[in-house]
């Protein structure tokens, strides 16, 4: 069988039901879908829905497959505040689901909390989540992520689906917790 990887969607993705895919948690207030399928050379495959499926069992093979993919961070800063960036390889946005690379940017960040986004295919953010730092750095940190999100989300020039204007919350690489970017701490 052809590997199964994970493939991040909008929570009102129109073909949601006609594809096997399940949320990131019921528990969220805006989680994205994840959807499950096989990559190849032209396109990626969704697998249909079916009653035969386990998504326990689906989500643990795409995970691994996952782990397996090749991605890197890019680490930047502006005005002083520290950022990561992984971008342009296929499975970027869905390394999110990769607790191991996420807490490789908590390191990067120098944080064990961090705040994430994948708000279009091949495209993943983070930023610390630090509630030591003075407010008016952290209120700018976030005024900035939110900005990046809301922006990157909007703009199709690079032609990739949008996927969520959603910001995750990871503590030790674990997303906890995904709100609508715009929310104020």
């Amino acid at each position: 069988m052809r590997p199964i990887y994970p493939i991040l969607k909008p929570l009102d993705w129109p073909h949601a039901e006609k594809v096997a895919c399940c949320s990131l948690s019921d528990e969220f207030t805006f989680p994205p879908l994840i959807a499950f399928g096989f990559d190849t050379p032209e396109r990626f495959e969704f697998l249909p829905v079916s009653d035969d499926l386990d998504y326990d069992e689906l989500y643990e093979q795409a995970i691994h497959n996952l782990v397996q993919h090749e991605c890197q961070w890019e680490r930047f800063e502006i005005e002083g505040l520290e950022f990561v960036t992984c971008s342009g390889r296929t499975f970027s946005a869905e390394k999110l689901l990769d607790v191991e690379f996420m807490q490789r940017a908590g390191e990067l960040l120098s944080c064990g909390n961090a705040l994430a986004a994948a708000p279009r295919r091949t495209c993943l953010f983070a930023t610390k989540q630090d509630l030591d730092e003075p407010d008016e750095k952290r209120n700018r940190r976030y005024d900035m992520f939110n900005q990046m999100i809301l922006h990157t989300f909007e703009d199709d020039s690079y032609g990739h689906a949008p996927i969520s204007k959603a910001i995750y919350l990871l503590d030790d690489g674990e997303v906890y917790e995904a709100v609508e970017a715009g929310w104020e701490d």
